[in-house]
Parts: C-alpha cells; sequence; structure tokens
C-alpha cells in the first residue's frame, strides 16, 4: 500500500511544482490547479479501502521517507509509469479495491488526455 500512497503523493507534489512554475500561462496554470484537485479524494478512498481490506487501523508513516522529487521529470512518463505499476495492483486486488484503482487508472487517463 505504502507503494502507491507514495506514487500518488508524489504526483500531487509535481503537480503542485508545475503549477507554481507556470504563472506566465494561466491556462497551464489553471490546468494543473485542476488536476491537482482530483487526487486528494481518490488517495483517501485508495487508504481507507485498502486499510478497511486488510484490518489495518493505522498508516505506518515510519515507511515514508521524504525524498527529493526530481521536477526535471517528464510528466507524461511519470503517469505512464504510475498507471502500470496500478493495473499490476489492479490483478491482485479484491474487488472494492478495483473499484478505486479503477477510478485512478482513469484519472490519470483524463490527465494525459488533457496534458
Amino acid at each position: 500500500m505504502e507503494k502507491y500512497i507514495a506514487i500518488l503523493k508524489t504526483y500531487i507534489d509535481l503537480l503542485q511544482f508545475l503549477h507554481w512554475n507556470t504563472a506566465k500561462d494561466y491556462a497551464s496554470h489553471i490546468l494543473f490547479e485542476r488536476l491537482m484537485g482530483e487526487i486528494p479524494d481518490l488517495l483517501d478512498r485508495f487508504v481507507e479501502v485498502s486499510m478497511g481490506n486488510k484490518g489495518i487501523t493505522q498508516v505506518d508513516f515510519s515507511k515514508f521517507k521524504n525524498e527529493k522529487i526530481d521536477t526535471n521529470v517528464d510528466l507524461r512518463k511519470f503517469i505512464e509509469n504510475a498507471k502500470a505499476e496500478f493495473n499490476v495492483l489492479l490483478v491482485s486486488s479484491n474487488e472494492t479495491e478495483q473499484n478505486v484503482i479503477v477510478d485512478i487508472l482513469e484519472m490519470f487517463d483524463r490527465h494525459l488526455y488533457l496534458l
């Protein structure tokens, strides 16, 4: 679960940096803000469903590292890699988790289309 939380948290951070760095391009600035806004609810649903299915009552924060984020990453490539990771998870998940993962994959597809 931690791996997938980290992917979504990193994605939020990347979009935030891009959002801040597009002040001269209003359309891009608003686009990144809109993309960023979709993720927290999906992340929250993913974590809560995963915790419920695994009987976990708390997330172990010691498993998360505050690593530097490469802001020069190709965003499209990041999304494609994230999709691949979530597709692997989709196969091994139960139906409840699959519903959330499908929503996350659809979000990634929308974002690729809008970029």
